[in-house]
């Protein structure tokens, strides 16, 4: 049996902008920081196996913070890296969210000139899913993420279609947790747990684009 603790990445300046980061690295706020604290208080007393993190700075800082408090071996690994949304990196969600009505597509379908839509999104983290779930004996992994991330991991848990992804919130700081058993089945423990922050600790809900 595998748990897989989804921890997403502490608000950045980027979040509060309202700009798109996708695979640029972010820069996580003083509150981010303080976000990334406070989940690894909240799991210090697991017994987590390893860690692993998204390579992009945003995931590896906020757990590096968390890792204060967390005793275990890390590393990354890109396929936990937020969408690729190609030429509108930098833009605002705004901007991206006029582009992607103006061509007529659904959000799923719509791929940003050098990016990713959903479904290229979505075989690389069930690819890391699957890898992680098929390490032999027991483990419990933390894994620092993006909430695009975590979205399309609870969309396969729930066998929903794509179009349904951004159904689920992934605020900043949550923690969700997945449980996948031995032939392969996946329960949902939690999704989007934000108990471990104060109420002067959560940052901007953002919906997915």
């Amino acid at each position: 049996m595998t748990r897989i603790i989804l921890l997403r990445h502490g608000v950045t300046d980027e979040n509060e902008a309202g700009l798109i980061q996708g695979q640029m690295d972010g820069h996580l706020t003083g509150l981010g920081r303080e976000q990334a604290r406070a989940a690894g208080r909240q799991l210090s007393g697991r017994q987590i196996t390893r860690a692993v993190s998204s390579d992009l700075a945003r995931a590896r800082d906020t757990l590096l913070e968390a890792l204060e408090f967390i005793d275990c071996p890390w590393s990354t690994d890109a396929r936990l890296r937020e969408r690729n949304f190609g030429q509108f990196h930098g833009r605002t969600r705004d901007e991206y969210a006029k582009t992607v009505e103006e061509s007529q597509h659904d959000p799923d379908t719509f791929c940003p000139p050098d990016g990713e839509d959903y479904a290229m999104v979505h075989e690389r983290v069930v690819a890391f899913l699957d890898d992680t779930a098929g390490t032999p004996g027991d483990e419990v992994v933390l894994a620092v993420t993006h909430g695009g991330v975590v979205r399309h991991l609870l969309a396969h848990a729930h066998q929903r279609p794509l179009i349904d992804t951004a159904a689920f919130e992934t605020d900043n700081a949550s923690i969700t947790e997945l449980e996948i058993a031995n032939d392969g089945t996946i329960a949902v423990v939690s999704m989007n747990n934000t108990s471990h922050l104060s109420p002067e600790q959560t940052g901007p809900r953002l919906e997915m684009i």
